[in-house]
């Protein structure tokens, strides 16, 4: 019997170890298989990386480059022997951020146009510092010429761009000059997913890198392969000691039309993270799989093996005719109960004629008492039948009525769906029209700005006598034209801003920066016109270190908005007060006016398009009544809300909110690119 149990407990064992090796073999296997996968996978993308970044990168930048080129070319088109159209140099600052200033020199190195914006130093530009230098000899010469960078006073990034002016015949008459701000360059350029990017010029002089800021110390990075091959102008991905000193893989793409190229380097790390991955999972499992066939064997040798021979053991004398028999064991599992429960079988063994007997003649009484239940139910369910019929009746009757009723629903329905389609169709249509509507705006409106801007500056030249003296009246007409003219181009770009909100288009960027400096400009360019009219102007008190996220150009024009209407409706003496109110989370800020105010049946309709309110026209005929509208847009855009209170003949006040910020942190709101 011993040889029979031990062949038994062997046999269990070695079938059980066998499948459970088999199984950890298979894992294992399946998991080098996809090992070796990942390491050639990635293997056969490495040499693919670096050069999509490069040329998602250099792609970008080339957009920019190519699209700043394209405007400073047309506006050294605009350039005649005698005339200089400012005006068009100004729209193409205004148009495009990059470009900071504008020079315009003759042949004599003097200096004949200037304009900038407040962002760049004053330079000298006297004829003793422009002859000789490489941007104005290039152009004499009839070609453009792109400069290094470098740092201004203000820490800001810039590059001088040089273009010829060419007259009718072709011939040079003058060099353009426009310089142009790199940080709005480097803003519009996102850190790569993975490795590092960075841009070198033609001399591999490095420029920027990975967070895209300029650096002020230019290092040559000729050691470096990738830099090496884009001076050879030789394609491909090269491995090599990189910028952080790891082993990358790096390639390079040029940026048109510049001399410089974008770097990319991807560190063999990042390229076999999968792999590496997949190996340190592989070694973990091995060693779990080793610790666990270990325990395993010990927890089944005693848990179940043993717990069986005895089991065995127990049955075979039990079945022998040794009713005496008894296994012992101290297991709680599934294999203890097994034990126990053939104990208490063979203790009651011995009773069970008694018991057997006892069992009938209790199953005898339940089975009368269940019969005379049985025969108390039918009678109960012949009563209840009776009424059961009659509850049917009922219910066949409100059926009906509910058929009627849903044959009324369905007629009601089908008029709703009806209704629904027709509301759906026209909706559609309004939208089609409202699509049309702001094209058409846009696209007239783009037509007319720029013969617009050539009268504007022909009344401007014949009112500053640049054509000649003019008499009385032909200089009061073409004043008199200028006006027009003037309110004609601020109706044209208030329709253009306007298709610009509704399309998304208007060209946010947002800083976190200080409220103050963009309230006290708003003050500073309205002072002299409220002087002029009699109006006071206060100030409101604010401090240096509230801040928030903003865009100073676009929330100082609704401002200006506010308190400039504040003022052309105030009669004088009157008097218009800024005041604000900040606290931990929000600033509120309030122009308030002591005007003709707005009647209270039509202030829902203030922030509408073209709406202005009865008074406001007999006071101030001209107007577009699109103020509103983009004050409201641009302050919205800036997380915040604007409302208006206003009493006829009294006054009226509006309202300002906007989250307040902290200095230093990142804006949360999204900045979009004008197109």
């Amino acid at each position: 019997m011993k040889r029979a149990r031990l062949r038994l407990h062997n046999t269990i064992a070695f079938q059980f170890l066998t499948s459970f090796i088999l199984f950890s073999i298979l894992i294992l296997a399946l998991l080098v298989t996809h090992t070796f996968f990942a390491f050639q996978k990635s293997q056969e993308s490495a040499e693919q990386i670096p050069t999509l970044i490069a040329e998602k990168m250099s792609g970008d930048l080339s957009h920019f480059f190519v699209q700043t080129q394209n405007n400073l070319r047309l506006a050294s088109l605009g350039f005649t022997d005698t005339l200089v159209p400012e005006l068009i140099v100004q729209d193409i600052l205004d148009t495009d951020p990059s470009i900071i200033s504008i020079d315009v020199f003759d042949l004599g190195g003097i200096e004949q146009l200037h304009v900038n914006r407040p962002t760049i130093e004053e330079e000298d530009r006297t004829p003793e510092t422009v002859l000789g230098q490489l941007f104005f000899e290039a152009g004499r010469l009839g070609e453009e010429h792109f400069g290094n960078p470098f740092i201004s006073a203000y820490k800001i990034p810039f590059v001088h761009w040089s273009f010829p002016i060419l007259n009718e015949d072709k011939g040079v008459i003058g060099v353009m000059r426009a310089t142009l701000d790199l940080s709005v360059l480097w803003e519009t350029v996102s850190e790569p997913d993975r490795g590092i990017a960075y841009v070198v010029d033609a001399s591999g002089n490095l420029l920027v890198w990975q967070n895209l800021q300029l650096l002020e110390r230019q290092d040559n990075f000729n050691n470096f392969q990738s830099v090496r091959a884009f001076l050879d102008r030789d394609e491909g991905v090269f491995d090599y000691a990189g910028l952080r000193g790891n082993r990358v893989l790096g390639s390079w793409k040029a940026i048109e039309p510049t001399p410089w190229a974008v770097i990319a380097e991807v560190s063999f790390e990042e390229i076999f993270e999968e792999a590496y991955v997949s190996l340190l999972l592989l070694l973990s499992l091995i060693a779990v799989v080793v610790i666990a066939v270990v325990y395993i064997i010990l927890f089944f040798d005693r848990n179940v093996l043993m717990p069986i021979s005895a089991l065995r053991s127990g049955i075979s004398a039990f079945g022998d005719g040794d009713f005496s028999t008894r296994i012992r064991t101290r297991s709680k599992n599934e294999f203890g109960i097994l034990a126990r429960t053939f104990n208490t079988m063979a203790e009651r063994i011995a009773d069970e004629p008694k018991r057997l007997q006892e069992e009938v003649n209790r199953r005898t009484e339940e089975l009368r008492q269940a019969n005379e239940r049985l025969n108390q139910l039918v009678n109960e369910i012949h009563e209840n039948s009776k009424v059961l019929i009659q509850k049917d009746k009922e219910l066949v009757k409100a059926n009906d009525e509910m058929m009627t009723l849903n044959k009324e629903m369905d007629a009601v329905g089908k008029i709703l769906v009806k209704r629904d389609r027709e509301l759906t169709e026209a909706n559609n249509r309004l939208q089609q029209l409202d699509t049309v509507k702001s094209e058409f705006v846009s696209v007239a409106a783009h037509q007319l700005r720029t013969p617009l801007t050539g009268i504007r500056w022909t009344l401007r030249g014949l009112s500053a006598g640049e054509f000649g003296d003019l008499s009385a009246d032909q200089a009061r007409a073409a004043k008199n034209g200028l006006a027009a003219t003037d309110i004609a181009v601020e109706l044209i770009n208030d329709l253009l801003d306007t298709a610009r909100i509704e399309g998304g288009r208007f060209g946010f960027a947002f800083v976190v920066g200080p409220l103050k400096p963009v309230i006290d400009s708003v003050i500073e360019r309205l002072k002299s016109k409220a002087e002029n009219k009699g109006v006071e102007l206060v100030p409101p008190v604010i401090g240096d270190d509230v801040f928030m996220a903003l865009d100073d150009e676009r929330l100082g024009i609704a401002i200006e908005n506010a308190v400039e209407n504040a003022i052309k409706y105030t009669t004088p003496p009157g008097k218009v007060t800024l005041t604000a109110e900040v606290d931990e989370k929000n600033i509120k800020l309030v122009v308030a006016d002591s005007g003709i105010g707005i009647p209270e049946d039509q202030q829902h309709r203030l922030f509408s398009k073209f709406f202005r309110a009865q008074n406001a026209v007999l006071l101030q005929t001209a107007g577009t009544g699109l103020g509103l509208y983009m004050m409201k847009s641009i302050v919205e855009k800036h997380e915040g809300t604007v409302s208006i209170e206003s009493e006829v003949d009294v006054g009226t006040k509006v309202i300002f909110n906007f989250p307040r910020a902290k200095e230093g942190e990142e804006p949360k709101i999204a900045s979009d690119v004008l197109e």
